[in-house]
């Protein structure tokens, strides 16, 4: 070739690249045309300047565009359709912006895009179908958006696909079969979705799939056995779905299986031995299903195991010694089943939390040298007896501990006071004697202790004068300002006599009382037709609190307006102050307002009576008749959070306070969600629900219209024809189905997470008569904007809190998302907002 050819070469190749910079230009500028860029990310995106050294974008040595990477760039808009005329585009990453609109078909018009990722925006419509002309593709994230529709059935057809993650969706309809014809599949997600049907069995083609995430979805049917087939297969999470049927044997051929979470299904018989053949299990969570039979040996063999969780099932039999021996074990939880025997499984150095309440365990408690970093032990509503031993104090780095409802005798240790980090200490309904260590009175994160109705006896320790008066009722001998009994008095003693005789001749005086009342009425029976006065019945739930119907109408005045002190349109709220000065709160309910039905009113009050954590409202007893129905209560001196948040112009709560009321109502709630036999629904949590003791201690009130559902059901469903709740709070899905959920009580939680952040109530009339959450949701999407919607209360602690309360408004979003499916448990809520106030505790320096 002559010189001159070559330059003539040369220039041709020149015209031809400055051709496709402009062109390539031209698509870019019609692209940046669409984008919402306040904060200028794109500013470098402009005439005059080489493209290949815009921001996001990177060339090929041929200077042609093949990557534009723009996550988290702030940006907003809209996807213009121009990206697809990019021919040698390999990655588009747009990921954690907030753009909005559809995904536009032709973003695959060329062979060449290896990677897509448009995960974390607002996306919405289907996803394209055309997709699956992208044949090289690798990657396509479409996580977290609002993507509608099923999945095409056409993206079985990317022989290359390596990673597919579409979580986090409003997806409906079938898992299409033909996915299992994307052999190169590594990564398959599709949590958090509303995809229904089986899994199909196609599945246990992916000979190369790594990890499989279903979870949260509504999928039905057994566990097909060709899972088995996917030989490399290291994750497999298909929790909170409906599947049933067993576990299939063939789980345990999965070799390099690492973690299997099946929890929250229907699953039933029993665990299969052969998971014990997967020996590089680290996490194994088949809790909340309806699995029987004994917990396999074989699970002893696991040496790499490090959370076991089979809460919530009907097993059986004892805990196999062999988890004496698991060395890497962190979480043991096998709370809610029918296990006895031994407490086995507390050898491990390693374990910090566990949890074997609700079983019927026995003997005597173990030793407890080796677990040193428990962080949780709850081994309550067993048959445990025997003293607790010295060792206790050898966990130096326990948090809670929750030894009640067993047959514990002999003293109190003092060695619990070497527990430095004890916040929460339960020893209630046992048969504890002697004092009360002083030395527990040191232990200066304690936020909780109950030791009611043991045999007590001696001075309370005086920084625990505070404490509540329950924590420590059924102990006659104890004194103490919680107990109202003044300590080393040399009246005490006869005072004790006199209310003895007092109580002793009172309930003489009342019984002739009732005598001649049930003469009289059998004489008035015999002489006239007249109906009769409805008698009144009175049920109390505690030993600590015993009431009779003349009580409850005497501290009251008769129901005298003077002591109302709450009022609603279901209810009027009397306070009154017994003979000792205990304060109670009577709820007399208006008639119009309440199940006729005294069998279906007694039977929620009993239900009410069952419940006893700290965080919900104690109720001491309850009046029934035709014609009255009253509930007698804690008193909560604080009152109502929603007092607390729009009583006055300014609000006493510090950010603090109102994570602590936070955490407390998530308490509650996780308790009836998934700690009782059946899981239980309130129904309608708001503020004014939410009661405030001395220490601003959320109790959660207002059980009454709660739905008792099957514990089998992992979406806790129950049919009702009425629409609960209150305006403001009620899940959308309530307008249009039927069914009740737990979802349904997690979306009430959201919107208030979202009132307490803001005090603005849902009812608030917003501008563009948008909602309270699409208000806070507008607003989180800017840092700078997220100020302005805080209540100024807590603006103040922005400097210092910021990551905790931007945290707080993200749980609050997402539990109050319109899709029940995309909203967690309250348990995931719970260990949230735990990990945020882990984040920045303002507590002293533990030594």
């Amino acid at each position: 070739m002559s010189a001159s050819q070559v330059q003539a070469s040369s220039i041709g190749e020149r015209r031809i690249l400055q051709d496709v910079g402009e062109e390539q230009k031209g698509i870019l500028l019609e692209f940046k045309k669409g984008v919402v860029d306040d904060n200028s990310t794109l500013a470098s995106w402009r005439d005059g300047t080489a493209v290949c050294q815009w921001k996001g974008v990177a060339c090929d040595e041929s200077l042609r565009v093949v990557n534009i990477s723009l996550r988290g760039g702030e940006l907003g808009g809209t996807i213009s359709p121009v990206l697809g005329q990019l021919q040698f585009l390999t990655v588009l990453d747009l990921s954690y912006n907030t753009f909005s609109g559809i995904i536009p078909d032709s973003l695959c018009s060329h062979q060449s895009l290896l990677s897509l990722n448009l995960s974390m925006n607002s996306l919405s419509g289907s996803i394209p179908s055309d997709l699956s002309n992208c044949s090289s593709l690798e990657v396509l994230d479409l996580n977290a958006n609002s993507l509608t529709g099923s999945i095409p059935d056409s993206l079985g057809g990317l022989q290359s696909l390596r990673y597919l993650s579409l979580w986090n969706n409003t997806l409906t309809n079938t898992i299409p079969a033909s996915l299992g014809n994307c052999s190169s599949l590594q990564v398959l997600v599709l949590s958090l979705n509303s995809l229904s049907g089986g899994i199909p069995s196609q599945i246990g083609n992916l000979a190369n799939l790594e990890e499989l995430y279903i979870e949260s979805n509504t999928l039905q049917g057994p566990i097909p056995s060709s899972i088995a087939n996917c030989s490399a297969l290291r994750e497999l999470h298909l929790g909170e779905n409906q599947l049933y049927g067993e576990i299939p044997v063939v789980i345990g051929r999965l070799a390099k299986l690492e973690y299997v979470t099946l929890q929250s299904n229907r699953l039933e018989m029993g665990i299969p031995s052969s998971l014990g053949d997967c020996l590089l299990l680290m996490q194994i969570n088949l809790s909340f299903n309806r699995l029987n039979g004994t917990i396999p040996t074989s699970l002893g063999k696991l040496m790499n195991l490090q959370v076991l969780n089979l809460e919530g099932n009907e097993l059986q039999g004892m805990i196999p010694a062999e988890f004496d021996h698991l060395p890497g074990l962190q979480e043991l939880i096998l709370g809610s089943n029918q296990l006895s025997g031994y407490v086995r499984g507390l050898n491990g150095s390693s374990l910090t939390e566990v949890r074997l309440n609700n079983n019927s365990l026995s003997g005597e408690l173990p030793a407890f040298q080796s677990a040193s970093n428990i962080s949780t032990l709850n081994l309550s509503k067993n048959r445990l007896t025997g003293a607790i031993p010295d060792s206790i104090g050898l966990l130096e780095h326990a948090v809670s501990i929750d030894f009640s409802f067993n047959l514990l005798t002999g003293s109190i240790p003092s060695s619990l006071s070497s527990c430095k980090e004890l916040e929460s200490l339960d020893l209630s309904d046992n048969e504890l004697s002697g004092g009360i260590p002083s030395s527990l009175g040191e232990l200066s994160f304690m936020r909780f202790v109950d030791l009611s109705n043991n045999q007590l006896q001696g001075s309370i320790p005086t920084s625990w004068q505070n404490s509540s008066t329950d924590s420590f009722a059924g102990n006659s001998e104890l004194c103490g300002e919680p107990t109202r009994v003044v300590c080393n008095s040399p009246s005490a003693e006869r005072s004790r006599t006199w209310i003895y005789i007092s109580v002793a001749l009172g309930t003489l005086i009342v019984g002739i009382v009732a005598l001649s009342a049930s003469i009289w009425c059998t004489w008035k029976k015999k002489k006239s037709t007249a109906r009769l006065a409805p008698i009144l019945e009175m049920s109390n739930f505690t030993d600590g609190v015993k009431l009779s119907v003349q009580d409850v109408i005497s501290v009251t005045n008769n129901f005298s307006e003077a002591n109302i002190i709450g009022e609603g349109s279901k209810s009027v709220v009397y306070k009154g102050v017994l003979p000792d000065g205990m304060v109670i709160a009577v709820k007399k309910l208006i008639m119009d307002h309440v199940e006729r039905s005294a069998n279906r009113f007694n039977h929620e009050m009993q239900l009410l009576g069952t419940l006893r954590h700290r965080n919900w409202l104690k109720v001491y007893g309850f009046l029934s008749s035709p014609d009255i129905k009253a509930l007698i209560l804690e008193y909560a001196p604080n009152g109502s959070l929603h007092y607390q948040l729009h009583g006055s112009e300014t609000c006493q709560l510090t950010w603090k306070m109102r994570l602590e009321i936070a955490i407390g109502i998530a308490e509650a709630l996780v308790h009836i969600h998934h700690e009782c036999v059946r899981p239980i629904i309130h129904l309608d949590i708001k503020p004014s629900n939410i009661l405030l003791d001395e220490n601003f201690v959320a109790k959660v009130a207002d059980l009454g219209i709660s739905k008792l559902v099957s514990i089998g059901n992992s979406s806790a469903d129950g049919t009702t024809s009425a629409l609960f709740g209150t305006t403001g709070y009620i899940p959308p899905e309530y307008g249009i189905s039927p069914k009740v959920s737990t979802k349904g009580d997690v979306f009430n939680y959201g919107i208030l997470l979202l009132e307490l952040l803001t005090r603005k109530r849902p009812t608030h009339r917003f501008e563009q008569d948008v909602s309270l959450r699409e208000w806070v949701a507008d607003a989180a999407e800017n840092p700078d904007r997220m100020l302005t919607v805080l209540d100024s209360r807590i603006q103040n602690e922005l400097a210092v809190h910021e990551d905790q309360i931007q945290l707080m408004v993200r749980v609050g979003l997402l539990c109050s998302e319109n899709s029940p499916a995309k909203r967690p448990s309250m348990k995931d809520v719970r260990d949230m907002l735990m990990q945020i106030e882990r984040l920045s505790s303002p507590r002293p320096k533990r030594n």
